[in-house]
């Protein structure tokens, strides 16, 4: 009888010994999701500079080239080799006149249906 009630007094430590070690690795396991979606974002957010840097750059070399800036994004993928994935990025380029920068801006597709 003396056996049951020592059984019954470790119970509680060997729990928590169970419970510890899963506690830390939910800890852990947390902050490494944390950690590699923020990088994610990062990148995508990274991705989006890019893209809009490679249109201004391309505008601003037909202005250089050419004496005035693009009407439309088109002329720039004819004629100067600019890709872009319209699948992917929503690309909003106004083009104020010959001798104005256009206003360039590109957002993430998935942006449009969430109305930000």
């Amino acid at each position: 009888m003396k056996l049951q009630f020592s059984n019954q007094k470790n119970r509680p430590r060997r729990l928590q010994g169970v419970f510890v070690p899963i506690l830390v690795f939910l800890l852990i396991f947390g902050l490494f999701y944390y950690g590699v979606s923020s990088l994610g974002d990062a990148a995508s957010q990274q991705e989006l500079s890019g893209a809009e840097q490679s249109i201004r750059r391309s505008a601003v070399h037909c202005y250089a080239t050419e004496g005035f800036y693009p009407a439309d994004l088109a002329y720039l993928e004819q004629h100067y080799g600019l890709v872009l994935n319209h699948e992917k990025y929503i690309i909003l380029y106004e083009a104020m006149g010959d001798n104005v920068m256009p206003f360039i801006r590109v957002l993430p597709q998935k942006a449009a249906g969430q109305g930000g």
